[in-house]
C-alpha cells in the first residue's frame, strides 16, 4: 500500500511540477511580451493595426499567412503615402503582391513596378558625375572594393561622357571601351569639346585610377551578370531609381529575386 501511495504522490508532485513549470513560462512569456512592448491586439481590421495619416515608428511584420502578411503591407504603404513618405517595396519573386501593389497604387502619383519583365531600374542616370562615380564605389563589394583612385577614375569618364553630350547609364559604363579611354579624351579635346586644361585633368584621373581598373571592371562584370531589371538604353525614358522615387514621394516594388539569373 505504502508503495502505491508513493508512486500516487509521486505522479501528483510531478503534475503539480509541469503545472508550475508551465505557469512559469507564461509569466517568462508575459514578462518578455512586456519588455517588448508587445500587445496582442486579437482579429483587428488592418487599417487599425497601420492607421492611415499619422506618424509611426518602425513596423516589422512576421508570422500568419503571405497573404495576411501581404495585407498588412500593403496597408505599410498606404499609410506612408498618407503621410508623404516614399516607399521602396523589396521582395523575391512575390508575384501576388506584386498585383496588390499594382491595383492599390494605381491612382498614385509616382508607382514602378521593378523586375525582369520591367527592367526600368536606372541608378545613375541623370546623376552629376561625382554622384555617379561616389553611388558605384560604395556598392562594389568588401572583397573587390574600389578604393578612392578608383573614384577618381569613374569620375573622369562620366565628365567626358558628359562633356560629350552624352547622360551616362549603367549598362553604358559597364561597355565602357576603358582600353581606348584615353583616346576619346584626345579625341573630345581635338573637337574643341574640352578644354587643353580639362583634358589634362580628365588624364591625370584616369592615369590615377589605372591600379583600379580590376575591380571596376569585375564590378560591371558582377553587375551584368546578376541584374536582368536594369534599364536598357532602348527604355531609359521609363527609367527610374531609388532616388527618382524618393524625390516624387512614390512607391516602388522591386523584385530582388530578378536580380540574379540563378
Amino acid at each position: 500500500m505504502r508503495r502505491k501511495f508513493n508512486t500516487i504522490a509521486a505522479i501528483g508532485a510531478s503534475i503539480i511540477n509541469i503545472k508550475n513549470q508551465k505557469k512559469a513560462l507564461k509569466d517568462i512569456e508575459k514578462t518578455n511580451a512586456n519588455n517588448r512592448n508587445l500587445l496582442s491586439l486579437g482579429n483587428v481590421a488592418k487599417d487599425v493595426i497601420i492607421p492611415s495619416y499619422e506618424q509611426i515608428g518602425n513596423i516589422c511584420i512576421s508570422g500568419g499567412s503571405a497573404a495576411v502578411r501581404n495585407d498588412l503591407l500593403i496597408q505599410n504603404v498606404v499609410q506612408a503615402r498618407s503621410v508623404g513618405m516614399a516607399t521602396i517595396v523589396l521582395h523575391e519573386g512575390n508575384h501576388n503582391l506584386e498585383q496588390q501593389l499594382a491595383n492599390t497604387c494605381a491612382g498614385f502619383n509616382y508607382f514602378r513596378i521593378i523586375n525582369s519583365k520591367n527592367p526600368f531600374y536606372e541608378p545613375i542616370y541623370q546623376l552629376s558625375a561625382d554622384e555617379a562615380a561616389s553611388l558605384i564605389v560604395k556598392s562594389s563589394s568588401e572583397e573587390n572594393k574600389i578604393e578612392a583612385t578608383g573614384l577618381l577614375y569613374l569620375r573622369a569618364v562620366n565628365r567626358l561622357l558628359l562633356k560629350k553630350g552624352i547622360v551616362p547609364y549603367t549598362r553604358m559604363l559597364a561597355i565602357c571601351p576603358h582600353n581606348s579611354i584615353q583616346n576619346v579624351v584626345l579625341e573630345a579635346e581635338t573637337n574643341a569639346l574640352i578644354t587643353p586644361d580639362e583634358a589634362q585633368s580628365l588624364r591625370d584621373d584616369i592615369t590615377a585610377g589605372l591600379v583600379e581598373r580590376p575591380n571596376i571592371e569585375y564590378f560591371f562584370t558582377q553587375l551584368q551578370a546578376e541584374a536582368e531589371s536594369l534599364a536598357w538604353k532602348s527604355n531609359l525614358s521609363k527609367s527610374t531609381s531609388i532616388f527618382e522615387c524618393v524625390k516624387n514621394s512614390g512607391v516602388m516594388s522591386f523584385d530582388i529575386g530578378s536580380t540574379n539569373k540563378a
